[in-house]
């Protein structure tokens, strides 16, 4: 929209290797391979403002939302993440 603002989407989509595999961070597994292999989907945005030559500021926010992989082992509800960073530069 202007020079100092930049604006950022993003959308990932997150599968296992195979239907047995585990996803590490969340400690799920389902070693019989029913619950599918689709872990989920995360939509991101990010604001990032120039503040001054020496200080940006960045906004943002993610949502995931569980796959069938994920809501067959009792994590069905969809996540929300939202972080303020200010960062601080001693040069341009």
């Amino acid at each position: 929209p202007s020079k100092p603002l930049r604006v950022d989407f993003g959308y990932n989509g997150y599968w296992l290797a195979s239907d047995r595999d585990r996803w590490n961070n969340a400690n799920l597994r389902d070693t019989t391979g029913n619950s599918g292999n689709f872990i989920g989907q995360e939509f991101d945005i990010r604001v990032r403002y120039k503040l001054h030559p020496h200080v940006d500021a960045n906004v943002g926010y993610a949502h995931f939302r569980p796959g069938e992989f994920t809501r067959s082992l009792s994590r069905n509800h969809p996540s929300n993440f939202a972080y303020v960073e200010l960062t601080f530069s001693l040069f341009e």
